[in-house]
């Protein structure tokens, strides 16, 4: 019995690139504010750059995030690939509470199940550091490949024949 379940798993996680779904693309264009935005962090009220549809994290305030989701067939990982980017040098100077963006684009990419359906979620802060100057993104595309996982089953061992308490005697105690 045991031998079958693992010659399944076995199999499963052998084909399981085989069931890898066609890349999805993902493209945009950050339309950013003409003038720094007022947002309000844990320092009070401060200006810093944001573009439409932004969202922003109680964590770190000053950075909007891009935040993409997408229906996926079921639960799995997203392996993620950037095609390109189109930047710019950020208008003003970096702010010193603020740690420098990477050199290369940095994102978050998960799988999450809402009620009976699965999204893929991909989340980045549009901040670049291109040979030693910040930049923020103008317009990106992103290909996202997601990868489905097995479902984890749930151990069917066999179940015991005899019982020690169907067999004992009960005694009811009252306190």
């Amino acid at each position: 019995m045991r031998t079958t379940h693992l010659l399944t798993f076995l199999l499963c996680v052998s084909l399981s690139p085989l069931w890898a779904v066609e890349p999805l693309r993902l493209s945009g264009t950050l339309e950013w504010f003409s003038v720094p935005q007022r947002i309000r962090s844990e320092n009070g009220v401060q200006s810093w750059w944001s573009f439409k549809g932004a969202l922003h994290d109680d964590a770190m305030p000053l950075t909007p995030l891009v935040v993409r989701d997408f229906p996926v067939q079921g639960g799995g990982t997203l392996q993620v690939r950037v095609l390109d980017l189109r930047t710019e040098a950020l208008p003003g100077t970096w702010p010193a509470s603020v740690p420098l963006p990477p050199d290369r684009l940095s994102y978050n990419a998960l799988v999450e199940k809402d009620r009976q359906s699965y999204f893929g979620k991909i989340s980045f802060a549009p901040f670049l550091l291109v040979q030693g100057n910040v930049h923020r993104v103008l317009e990106y595309s992103l290909e996202a490949t997601w990868t489905p996982q097995p479902e984890a089953q749930a151990r069917s061992g066999e179940f015991a024949s005899e019982s020690a308490l169907r067999n004992g005697t009960i005694y009811k105690i009252s306190v």
